[in-house]
């Protein structure tokens, strides 16, 4: 279950995006909207597998057959490999409005900003709307929250939700049986040593991104594994990380 602080920040970020139109009247508003189309190919490339001599392994295209595999539990293992590879496209419309916030004389808050970003993408198997909102209170900082809805469906071989329920290793269709709701917020802190101290050699940069996220199926229950490409991955339910980049 989702606890009731994800559903605040849910709760937050779409209470946001229902006053931002009214915000997006004062001067100075900057306005973005994209369409991208997107796609990609993948080799099954299966090297590296059972290398004994420790030299390099030959590419290889076969999918390799989990022999001397001790099932865990339902699971019988699965082969590596498909023999053909992955495929993957998506078509992104996002539309952004970057309206001016708290902003001072000063040349470290004199471009302080909310942007307010909407983003929709379809697959062929999937789709999904973000809504997402990023202050930047002073230059060297912003923190950032959003919500994320999306469903998937099959189409021949292809699986756009997937559910575990029967421990078997082998996610199950899933095809519309329920909604992903993925939430995150996070930030930013980047520092240039050389913004103080001028020099040529006093470049030195300091870069922190701690985030925080959730991501809940609706149709799996606690402890259930699951799949989907809405989240680009796979989770457990009821699962959040936290990662930070330094």
């Amino acid at each position: 279950m989702i606890t009731r602080s994800w559903y605040r920040i849910m709760f937050f970020t779409c209470c946001i995006f229902l006053v931002f139109p009214f915000q997006a009247l004062s001067e100075g508003v900057e306005r973005l909207t994209s369409l991208k189309v997107e796609g990609a190919y993948y080799f099954d490339d299966n090297k590296g597998y059972r290398v004994s001599d420790g030299g390099f392994a030959p590419i290889s295209y076969t999918p390799v057959e989990p022999t001397g595999f001790t099932p865990s539990g339902n699971d019988e293992g699965r082969d590596l490999g498909s023999g053909w590879g992955s495929a993957e496209a998506q078509v992104l419309l996002n539309h952004k409005i970057k309206v001016p916030f708290l902003t001072g004389s000063g040349s470290l808050t004199s471009g302080n900003n909310v942007v307010f970003s909407i983003t929709g993408a379809l697959t062929p198997v999937s789709t999904r709307l973000e809504l997402d909102t990023t202050l930047t209170p002073i230059a060297f900082l912003n923190v950032y929250a959003g919500t994320m809805f999306g469903t998937g469906w099959d189409i021949g071989l292809f699986n756009g939700m997937g559910l575990n329920a029967d421990g078997s290793g082998v996610p199950e269709s899933a095809s519309l049986r329920g909604l992903v709701v993925k939430s995150w917020i996070g930030g930013t802190f980047q520092f240039d040593l050389g913004a103080v101290v001028p020099g040529e050699w006093t470049h030195l940069v300091t870069f922190v991104s701690p985030k925080l996220q959730y991501a809940w199926f609706s149709r799996a229950e606690k402890g259930e594994a699951w799949m989907s490409k809405p989240t680009s991955g796979r989770t457990s339910t009821a699962s959040s990380c936290s990662a930070p980049t330094f």
